[in-house]
């Protein structure tokens, strides 16, 4: 019996329509809740979503300023931007960074050096915008990676300009150098406006006047694709470019410095007393600043931090040396001003010095001594028994006041980083700093420079400028103007000059003739440069000892210094100048001789001294002795033959122990 199969079609039509009506239904929800999604993602929420969508394909990149330029008084141009090509790696667009670095260096060489300063930079916060892995890349270099680009999603080969120092050693003192900003300066900068700044002003000129060479960042917006790189600028603002900065030094002034300091530690400056211009600022030897821009290696530096003529170290702003003879006219001329002595007031000179109950004996320079001796003579043929004697006459005081008043032991107010004030000690400077009593034989010492008191060459040339100025004061400076972007030459406005040697003008000609007679008198200790005559110079010798001993049989760094400074033309003073020559000892005795170059060079563009002539005659005082007030002349004039001296021998080596009085 065949089995019968019926079929509800009823019941299968409502299955298939209630299964239609639930996908129906589905459908219609499903597309109403897409439909309420677009509705938010367009409408409600499309502000949000369009910035993201923006972020994905435009970026906003800072552009950072061209740093002013550098030049001399001259327009000779000091220091520049020179255009480089190197490697940047945008970490965005990078997943396995050494991998990368690893497969980049089988085509260009990328040494350890290379990755250290890379690595350096990221610990550093440069992330936000490329790093560089490889600078300076040769044209090999460049034509090798264009080939191989495309391997490298995520790098690419960008135009810099870096720093550039053409003059080299022989303006790294005075322009500094400029390097990548570290952690510490990171803390302190504008970050906004060295976003894409590496560099800043580390020393010198670079980082005194970095806020002007610096500029002002830009900004572009920048339509980049999958591989990270720019596809086209949407728009830009431009930055400002630094200010250009012209020096008061003339380069080649400063040259000729180097070559007369060659094979010497030292420093020569040179400064227009009219108005504080710095000529030249020499500090022998030097080294390249080029080598610290983009970073200098270790064997570099080690080489320069471990030369035992330290070319690192600034000798023309932060070298201390002891002044030496060079205080005596400022001893003499306060000797006048404070009424203490007669200029024509003779003492005679036996050769040494005795303090009352001192058992040290004070040797002159001249074991045979000097004879009698006035202010003017005892100046020219630098006697120290004269300045021992009147340095005892005024004391310490007096001689921390002369001393302060022509700009020892304060900064000069030059416009450059890191000048040292050097030192002028006083009473109240020992009990601070050495918990003890001042001693009379100190203020012996302090009387021809040697003892606590320590000066910088720039504040010697400050000090003979405001001689040469008749006790005017104008601070010097380096800076001659500076050139805005829109091309203004604003010019430098020098601090108001003030006078500091105040009293009767008799005293500082009668001291500026003594400085004459000690290039033009038989007896000068710098008569050898008084030819040829072509202007009138009034300078003044210094020998600085290093140890007690003196030059004689020590070891070459333990010689003497020898210090020169001068003026010239005495009548209308162009020039001021103050040479320093470390350990020169006796074999060397030509700091006045590099200082009359110096002179030549600027005022007749002749940089040697021509044959000598006949020796000219001893010079008489440009004062006469109805031009010396009353108060100060001797009454007891010297006129009679030298007295018989008593000879007594020097026992130990120190200071009576008691106070000075005054």
């Amino acid at each position: 019996m065949t089995g019968i199969n019926i079929k509800n079609y009823y019941r299968e039509q409502m299955l298939h329509n209630n299964r239609a009506n639930t996908a129906i239904v589905f459908i219609i929800v499903a597309f109403f809740a897409l439909i309420v999604h677009l509705f938010k993602l367009q409408v409600l929420q499309f502000d949000r979503y369009s910035t993201y969508s923006q972020n994905n394909r435009i970026n906003l990149l800072p552009i950072a300023p061209n740093r002013g330029l550098i030049y001399d008084r001259n327009g000779v141009i000091l220091a520049e931007n020179k255009a480089i090509q190197e490697l940047e790696i945008n970490l965005h667009q990078i997943k396995n960074l050494k991998k990368t670095i690893s497969e980049l260096n089988k085509i260009i060489p990328i040494s350890s050096a290379d990755e250290q300063k890379f690595y350096d930079l990221l610990k550093r916060g440069y992330s936000r915008s490329g790093l560089p892995i490889k600078t300076n890349l040769t044209e090999k270099e460049m034509a090798t990676f264009a080939v191989n680009r495309h391997n490298f999603p995520g790098i690419d080969m960008k135009a810099k300009l870096v720093r550039y120092y053409p003059y080299k050693d022989e303006l790294a003192h005075v322009l500094g150098y400029v390097s990548r900003i570290n952690d510490k300066e990171m803390e302190t900068i504008d970050q906004e406006n060295y976003a894409d700044t590496q560099y800043i002003g580390k020393l010198g000129i670079e980082k005194y006047y970095e806020n002007d060479l610096h500029g002002k960042v830009g900004r572009q917006e920048v339509e980049i694709n999958a591989r990270g790189r720019i596809n086209k600028v949407i728009q830009q603002h431009l930055p400002i470019p630094g200010n250009d900065l012209y020096l008061t030094i003339d380069v080649k002034l400063q040259q000729y410095g180097i070559k007369l300091l060659e094979g010497k530690r030292g420093s020569i400056v040179a400064i227009n007393p009219n108005n504080g211009d710095v000529l030249a600022l020499v500090s022998n030897p030097g080294y390249d600043p080029n080598l610290f821009v983009n970073g200098i290696s270790h064997s570099d530096f080690n080489k320069l931090k471990d030369d035992p003529n330290t070319p690192l170290y600034n000798r023309s702003i932060r070298g201390y040396y002891p002044p030496a003879s060079t205080v005596k006219p400022f001893v003499a001329l306060e000797g006048m001003l404070s009424n203490t002595v007669a200029p024509n007031h003779e003492l005679y000179c036996p050769g040494y010095f005795n303090l009352e109950g001192d058992r040290h004996t004070y040797h002159d320079w001249r074991h045979e001594g000097h004879g009698y001796v006035n202010m003017r003579k005892a100046i020219i043929q630098s006697c120290d028994v004269y300045f021992f004697t009147l340095a005892k006459q005024l004391g310490i005081d007096n001689l921390e006041y002369i001393f302060k008043q022509v700009g020892y032991g304060n900064v000069t107010g030059l416009d450059i980083s890191d000048e040292l004030p050097g030192l002028v000690p006083s009473k109240e400077w020992k009990r601070k700093e050495k918990k003890e009593s001042w001693y009379p034989g100190e203020t012996i010492n302090i009387g021809i420079g040697q003892g606590y008191i320590h000066i910088t060459p720039v504040q010697l040339a400050q000090a003979v400028s405001i001689l040469a100025m008749r006790g005017v004061h104008t601070t010097p400076h380096l800076l001659l103007q500076k050139k805005t972007p829109e091309f203004e030459f604003v010019r430098y406005e020098p601090k108001s000059a003030d006078t500091v040697l105040t009293g009767y003008p008799e005293a500082l000609e009668y001291v500026i003739s003594a400085m004459m007679g000690v290039i033009y008198d038989d007896g000068g200790t710098a008569r050898s440069i008084r030819f040829p005559e072509q202007y009138t110079i009034a300078g003044k010798t210094g020998t600085a000892q290093v140890v007690a001993l003196g030059s004689s049989g020590t070891k070459s760094h333990l010689q003497d210094h020898r210090l020169f400074m001068a003026f010239a033309p005495v009548e209308k003073p162009e020039i001021a100048i103050a040479v320093i020559i470390e350990n020169a000892g006796e074999s060397q005795p030509t700091k006045h001789v590099i200082a009359r170059k110096m002179m030549d060079f600027y005022l007749l563009g002749n940089p040697e001294i021509k044959e000598r002539i006949a020796p000219k005659q001893n010079q008489e005082p440009i004062l006469n002795k109805s031009d010396i007030p009353n108060f100060l002349l001797d009454p007891n004039e010297h006129d009679s033959q030298d007295p018989p001296i008593e000879i007594i021998e020097p026992n130990e080596l120190e200071y009576n122990r008691y106070d000075e009085t005054e």
